[in-house]
């Protein structure tokens, strides 16, 4: 399959055509296909906790109904309330976390970058 000429980005521009046209333009940083780097601290902990609230809210669903008709519809709605909650707890607690694991083990903070704003 092959995408279309007008989908692809602009020669030497990083935002592409149709994120500028629905008005994302200022909103994110676009490189090619990836966002930018600046994100990493929001994006790991959410995703660790997206990942996190999967697993641990069906197993507490079958634990807690067991295997029956409706485990699919219960799972969903536990994991829905469950993300809710677990990725802003995971982006506030992920920087405490690092430093206490830093005293722990005596592995020192890793440096900001000096652009870093």
């Amino acid at each position: 399959m092959q995408i279309p000429p007008s989908s692809l980005p602009e020669e030497g521009t990083a935002i592409p055509p149709r994120a500028e046209a629905a008005g994302l333009a200022g909103q994110i940083a676009v490189t090619g296909r990836r966002l930018d780097p600046k994100y990493a601290p929001l994006f790991i902990p959410a995703i660790m906790a997206v990942a996190m609230s999967f697993v641990m809210s069906l197993v507490q669903t079958i634990v807690r109904i067991g295997f029956v008709p409706n485990l699919i519809s219960a799972w969903l709605t536990s994991f829905a309330i469950g993300v809710i909650v677990a990725i802003p707890t995971a982006i506030l607690v992920a920087p405490h976390a690092q430093r206490l694991v830093g005293h722990l083990t005596g592995v020192p903070p890793r440096s900001q970058p000096e652009n870093r704003r």
